[in-house]
């Protein structure tokens, strides 16, 4: 079912967007930075201050480290957002 929600999103890329952020590479390093840095670095400071057992705070961290699922891809799709930078 993820594979067919993200295949039906790919399928409204429109090729001049794509290239525009290609072109102009912004949004995708934001997004490279928020989603390398700053979530792990997030997910690292909750679990000092919550005061989690190691193994929890491992745990905390590797979901900190993971992407978002599909349904923020939909959510976007449904209020038109734009569909070629996911």
């Amino acid at each position: 079912m993820v594979a067919l929600v993200m295949f039906s999103m790919g399928c409204n890329v429109e090729l001049k967007k794509f290239w525009y952020h290609i072109k102009r590479p912004w949004g995708i390093l934001v997004g490279f930075l928020c989603q390398f840095g700053i979530m792990p670095l997030t997910a690292f400071l909750l679990s000092l201050v919550f005061d989690v057992l190691p193994v929890q705070a491992v745990v905390v961290l590797i979901m900190g480290c993971c992407p978002g699922g599909t349904a923020s891809n939909i959510m976007a799709y449904w209020v038109d957002g734009d569909m070629d930078l996911r």
